[in-house]
């Protein structure tokens, strides 16, 4: 038994001795290498089949392990732990800072509801001016108001966000009233005025922003108005002088009539009643007017068609020219004649000749079609 035994941890011995023999050399890894070391070991699994464990190494792979271990330990310990622990520190401070301050603060709190209103109006969602448009254009046809007021109101908006260079959604009231005073004339500024408080009421309402600027902008004071009537010399040196016909009709439906360029931009042909000696008028707001018409008009449609526009667009002949252009003609017709002045004084100078003639201002009133007798009696 003892020879037996001896027997065995001799070859136990041996075996170890030859798989150590046997064992491949830790030698740089190579194409050739990889290929032939499989075949080196291929007979020790046959005489062994327990699988042969190596000791790992010390190489790369180790040692990074280690270097990334001790980074991050000493990224904890270096920045972490010590900012962590002087966050109540910084804490104490600011406040201890910021102490002189709270009087100060406490006894402006009147301005409190102002800032969280500024606040409000930053949080809420800018829409494009040109979304804004649509909305308010559509509120207000819904209102029934006119093309003319609509397209006024949306380009004076316009103007303004172009002049300052300020979303007119979000301008306070330092914006406009800076915008306001740059603006030429007292009347200009007192219109445009007006057209930024119904815009940004419109705001308001529509829950578009919370607070309404207008409110602290100051009504610059609206001018007196003074008639400018042209003289009779003036309006007949006009008259006679070669004209166009179609610039000849403008002059006489505003000096005889007392009509608007717009209302004679779009004067038809049926408009006319030859018959009954009137005429039917589309005045500001879509309102219908039926006046009677002085004989100089009669004759003067009869070089005009009985259905239509007199005085369509040359670049659209389905619809009547601009007002823009009615006025230019007239104001250019004077001039030429060394006159300077607006179409809009040809208005006062029927006004005026009414008046003249001993016609009773209500009377003026309603050819003029005022809806105050003030306006009239300026």
């Amino acid at each position: 038994a003892t020879e037996s035994l001896n027997d065995k941890c001799y070859i136990s011995i041996v075996h170890h001795r030859s798989v150590e023999q046997t064992k491949p050399p830790n030698i740089k890894k190579t194409a050739s290498t990889r290929k032939s070391r499989p075949f080196q070991s291929s007979h020790l699994w046959e005489s062994n089949p327990r699988p042969i464990h190596y000791k790992p190494g010390k190489g790369f792979h180790s040692f990074s392990a280690s270097y990334l271990r001790w980074l991050c330990a000493s990224f904890f310990f270096l920045l972490v732990l010590p900012a962590t622990m002087a966050m109540p520190v910084m804490t104490a401070t600011m406040a201890v800072m910021a102490l002189p301050a709270m009087p100060v603060f406490f006894n402006n709190w009147a301005c409190l509801p102002m800032l969280m209103a500024e606040t409000l109006v930053m949080l809420k969602t800018v829409i494009p001016f040109e979304q804004l448009a649509r909305l308010w254009t559509v509120e207000m046809s819904a209102r029934s108001l006119s093309v003319r007021t609509i397209d006024e109101r949306l380009r004076v908006v316009d103007q303004f966000t172009q002049q300052t260079g300020v979303n007119a959604q979000v301008a306070n009231f330092e914006d406009i009233t800076l915008w306001l005073a740059t603006l030429p004339s007292a009347i200009t500024r007192h219109t445009y005025y007006v057209h930024l408080r119904a815009f940004y009421h419109w705001l308001v309402i529509s829950d578009h922003r919370q607070d309404n600027p207008m409110s602290r902008v100051a009504a610059p004071k609206r001018p007196k108005y003074q008639p400018r009537p042209i003289t009779d010399e003036q309006l007949r040196a006009v008259l006679t002088s070669p004209l166009r016909p179609a610039t000849r009709t403008r002059i006489m439906l505003a000096a005889f009539a007392g009509l608007r360029v717009h209302e004679i931009a779009k004067i038809r042909g049926q408009d006319i009643d030859h018959a009954t000696g009137m005429i039917t008028v589309v005045g500001k707001g879509n309102k219908t007017a039926v006046l009677p018409v002085h004989p100089i008009i009669l004759r003067e449609a009869e070089h005009y068609p009985l259905r239509g526009w007199w005085f369509p667009s040359s670049t659209c002949p389905h619809t009547h020219v601009e007002r823009r252009a009615v006025g230019s003609s007239i104001s250019d017709a004077f001039a030429r004649a060394g006159i300077t002045m607006t179409s809009h004084q040809l208005r006062h100078y029927f006004a005026t000749a009414l008046l003249e003639a001993g016609a009773d201002a209500r009377v003026v009133q309603t050819l003029m079609r005022h809806e105050n007798l003030q306006t009239t009696a300026l």
